[in-house]
């Protein structure tokens, strides 16, 4: 299931990361509505970083996606 979830590619998404504890959000630069990152899915972010993230998923509480890249 998580190679299919992963091979997804619903658009990408530059903004700031937030960690919080396991977890964390992409605040888009584009002031659209907050990313869930799990935390398997932060690759090396911290918070303040600037990243790039490529939406995974769409619908349900909130849009999740994977960080690509630290800019």
């Amino acid at each position: 299931m998580i190679e299919v979830l992963e091979a997804v590619n619903l658009g990408k998404v530059t903004g700031i990361y937030s960690d919080m504890d396991g977890f964390g959000f992409v605040k888009p630069s584009d002031g659209s509505e907050d990313i869930f990152i799990a935390g398997s899915r932060k690759a090396e972010a911290e918070t303040g970083d600037t990243v790039e993230v490529r939406i995974i998923k769409i619908g349900g509480r909130r849009r999740e996606g994977v960080v690509e890249k630290i800019l």
